[in-house]
């Protein structure tokens, strides 16, 4: 499923292309960005609840600020 959920952290993409980033939607409807973003680190991947979108042409995003977010099934 699809959302526009806001943001509980700021988002910076340094990188200059599209980021999909592992998250968890917290129970007042916000999402979360996981810290350990690295595909190495197998422990996010257990917890995530959701994967945000981030397009390559936006460079930050500010506490608050809406983003795309798929809600992954339980």
């Amino acid at each position: 499923e699809r959302r526009h959920l806001e943001l509980t952290t700021s988002v910076a993409n340094n990188l200059g292309r599209a980021l999909i980033l592992k998250a968890r939607v917290l129970e007042n409807g916000k999402v979360e960005i996981l810290e350990g973003q690295s595909s190495a680190m197998l422990h996010t991947y257990s917890v995530a609840s959701a994967l945000v979108f981030v397009p390559e042409t936006v460079a930050e995003i500010p506490i608050g600020g809406k983003v795309e977010v798929l809600v992954l099934p339980n």
